[in-house]
This record gives C-alpha cells, sequence and structure tokens, in this order.
C-alpha cells in the first residue's frame, strides 16, 4: 500500500530544465508547498514548486485529515509549560486558520470535503488523566471552550474533553485541487526536481537552476538547511497511519498522549495514526504494540491497509514558520507542525506572504526560528555529533548530514536518527531531507 488513501490519478509535470527566473521558489510540493503557491500566487507574485518526487508525495499521503485547532495546539502538544501568550497565540493562528479555510476553498473551487464535527480529546489510563487534567486547566485558563464528556466516542476512554465544531478533509481532494489552483494562478510545479543546492539567490537542482528573490523550504525536515541551531529545533517522530473498514461515528478522536490512537471517521474508511518513536531504530516491538492497540479499541474493523511516516515535531509544539536568520532573511521556512499538517499548511502559507509583503502581526513573531532555541532530548544529542556520529556494524551514512543509518527491521529500510531521512535496502532515498542514494549496500 502505497498511500493512506486509494491512489488517485495526479497530472503528471515535468522537471526543471534550464534557468529560470521567479519571484519566490518553493521547495517542497506538500500541502505547505501547494497552499504557499496558491496564495502568494493570488497575491500577484510569480512562483515556482519544485519536489524531489510527485505532488503530494511524502507525508500528504499518510495525512489522517483530522481538522482540530483546539487539540492540534501547544495546549496540548507540549509536555512542558508553555509560554501562554505563546500557546494563545498558536491556538489564534489555527483557529483562524480554520475559520477561514472553508471560504477559501470556495474561491478556489476546491471540493474536498470540508466536514464540521466534534474531537474528542481522550485519556485511557491514571497517567493520560492526569494529562488530560492538565490540558483542561490551561485550556480554561485561556478561556478555549471544551466540555468535559465522553459522548460521542468512538471507543470506551476514562476521561474525555469534547471541543465542538472541529472538523475533517479528504486530503487527495485537497491536494489536486490546490494543484489545479496553483496552476490556474500562473505557477509552474515541477516534479522529479530534488534540489541539491542552495546559495545566495540561486536554487540547483541536476537538470536547472532558478535565481528567485525568495525561497520557501516547505519540507519537514528542510532540505539544503545546514543550519545546525535551526535543525536542532526539529524532530522527526516516525507514525504509522492505517485505513480501517468503516463503522457508525462522527466523532475525531485525539490522544492526550502521543502513544494513543487517532481516528478520524470517513464514510468510507476510518483513518487511523499512532506514534512510534523517532526514526533509525527497530520498530517492531512498537509494530506488536499497534497491532495490539487496534485490536482493543476497534475490535470489529478491519484493517485494509497501512503505511508509515514521519511527522517533525518540535520541543515546546510550536511550529518554526519564518526567515531562517537576520544574514538569510530571504530565506524562509515552515516545519514542525506535530502531526497537524494541513491547518498548520494553511496557516504557515498566510503568514509568508505577510512577511514578504510587508505586512507581518507582531504575534507572529513566536513562531520565527530567529528567536527559538532547542530543549535538550536524544535527537538533538545525536544532532551534536553531527558528521562525528559512529556505531558498531558496518551501516552506511546518510548522505544528508553523514550521521550514521540504522536498520529498522519492522519498516524494512534504513533510517537516519539525526533527521529523519529514510532508504531502501539497496540505499534509494524514501523519505528527505536526503536527496541522493547512498552507495549500493
Amino acid at each position: 500500500m502505497n498511500s493512506l488513501w486509494p491512489d488517485w490519478p495526479r497530472e503528471e509535470h515535468p522537471p526543471l530544465r534550464g534557468f529560470h527566473l521567479t519571484e519566490v521558489a518553493i521547495v517542497g510540493g506538500g500541502l505547505t508547498g501547494l497552499f504557499c503557491a496558491v496564495i502568494l500566487a493570488r497575491a500577484g507574485l510569480k512562483v515556482m514548486v519544485l519536489e524531489a518526487r510527485r505532488m503530494g508525495q511524502g507525508a500528504t499521503i499518510a495525512c489522517t485529515g483530522g481538522l482540530s485547532p483546539v487539540f492540534s495546539s501547544a495546549y496540548q502538544t507540549s509536555t512542558a509549560s508553555v509560554n501562554p501568550p505563546a500557546a494563545l497565540a498558536h491556538w489564534e493562528l489555527l483557529s483562524g486558520a480554520f475559520r477561514d479555510l472553508p471560504a477559501f476553498l470556495k474561491e478556489c473551487a476546491i471540493a474536498a470535503d470540508f466536514t464540521p464535527m466534534d474531537a474528542s480529546c481522550y485519556a485511557y489510563s491514571p497517567r493520560t488523566a492526569e494529562r488530560l487534567d492538565a490540558l483542561a486547566k490551561r485550556l480554561q485558563e485561556a478561556k478555549i471552550p471544551v466540555e468535559r464528556s465522553t459522548s460521542g466516542c468512538l471507543f470506551p476512554v476514562d476521561e474525555a474533553l469534547l471541543a465542538r465544531q472541529q472538523g475533517r478533509i479528504r486530503t487527495p481532494a485537497l491536494v489536486e485541487g490546490l494543484m489545479r489552483a496553483a496552476r490556474e494562478s500562473g505557477c509552474i510545479l515541477c516534479e522529479n526536481s530534488p534540489v541539491r543546492d542552495i546559495s545566495g539567490t540561486t536554487l540547483r537542482t541536476d537538470t536547472g537552476q532558478i535565481g528567485f528573490s525568495a525561497a520557501i523550504l516547505a519540507t519537514g525536515v528542510p532540505i539544503t538547511l545546514r543550519d545546525r541551531r535551526v535543525l536542532s529545533l526539529l524532530r522527526p517522530v516516525g507514525k504509522i497511519a492505517a485505513r480501517m473498514s468503516p463503522m457508525h461515528g462522527d466523532t475525531l478522536m485525539v490522544p492526550v498522549s502521543p502513544d494513543g490512537l487517532m481516528v478520524t471517521p470517513f464514510p468510507d474508511a476510518w483513518m487511523t495514526g499512532w506514534q512510534m518513536g523517532p526514526p533509525g531504530r527497530d520498530h517492531t516491538p512498537e509494530m506488536a504494540r499497534f497491532e495490539r492497540i487496534l485490536h482493543a479499541r476497534l475490535p470489529e474493523h478491519t484493517r485494509e491497509g497501512s503505511i508509515l511516516r514521519q511527522d517533525v515535531h518540535t520541543a515546546d509544539g510550536l511550529p518554526l514558520i519564518g526567515p531562517l536568520s537576520h544574514r538569510d532573511s530571504h530565506l524562509l521556512m515552515a516545519s514542525g507542525y506535530n502531526g497537524s499538517g494541513i491547518l498548520h499548511a494553511f496557516a504557515a502559507a498566510r503568514m509568508l506572504r505577510r512577511y514578504l509583503l510587508d505586512k507581518p502581526l507582531p504575534e507572529d513573531a513566536f513562531f520565527h526560528p530567529l528567536w527559538r532555541r532547542a530543549a535538550p532530548s536524544p535527537e538533538n544529542l545525536l544532532l551534536r555529533a553531527g558528521r562525528r556520529m559512529f556505531s558498531a556494524g558496518s551501516a552506511p551514512r546518510c548522505t544528508h548530514m553523514g550521521c550514521r543509518l540504522k536498520w529498522d527491521d519492522a519498516a524494512g529500510r534504513w533510517e537516519c536518527p539525526c533527521h529523519g531521512s529514510s532508504f531502501t535496502r539497496q540505499g534509494e532515498v524514501i523519505t528527505g531531507p536526503a536527496t541522493q542514494d547512498i552507495r549500493r549496500i
């Protein structure tokens, strides 16, 4: 199964060839890149999008389609005490994106089955019940409306917080509509065009170059990014998503703890997601636990297929959106969505539009990489080792920054513990930020 959704026809786009000039070059043709392309082109800017494989590839093909600004904000995703003004700004950012997304889809004639539904954030053990209590307190202090209720839950839970009027959307229809809207707005879309280098205001692929005024790095762990401070802010996390046979129910289920099961119900299938931990290790035990959780939570469902994916998290639960540095203010990035890609992608595109048109809001600065510092973590310790990493055996090195790869027996692939790139047994790139294959093993 190469997609959580049944394969959908996508128009092919030729690779970049020759030299081009544009105002904005976007690296990455996923949700963020396509939202940025449409919004910036409709604002009058000349835009080109480069995707290493196919548009909508990567995490997009495994997106479960859930939309919950309340349970995707830093109040929910951060286990540490989050800066209250920043957390409130994050919730307002996502709430505004959720509020305005239907109008945007209508303006662009994108039929993506946007459906309002309630969302339930649930606890399933004494440990997670304590976490749910802490979340309820944070939301109450911020005056964000939720209810203590297990009504509508798709399976038995200990406790739950209910947020009204959240939603879901069909990712393939959204991607297809964004591609069409981008083309109609004058964007040039280039597939099979992995970016090899960005120097100054020039971007290079194997078959062409682009001169640009601004570039947006719209990949999970940004391709070509060598800034270790910014890289250390990002934490790749492996996830498994499964497509289940549908049953009755219309509540989005969000676990209060990362080791719980997320479920987005659709009439034709239920999409589930579960976090497996950092890449670069054998996920066989996690896969077995995932099977046990599916059997316990959804015993009457049949798993139609599953796919491994990678999300990018941040320690404080806040995304990274904005300029990389004062020196490279023409290089922008959008990443660290903590598993909630659709709303963050739309919000990031609108924020970057404000930045490029010199109309930023004061609260946008909360999300700029300029002001953020990394929290200590095992992943960051590995990152600081960088090219000096060594391990036993003859494992190959990642072509991104030279870290020693580890074999994941459950996934059947090589994974990088530093930034999350993955490769087939033969050394071909599966997921970035690496863009070059390793030598055949």
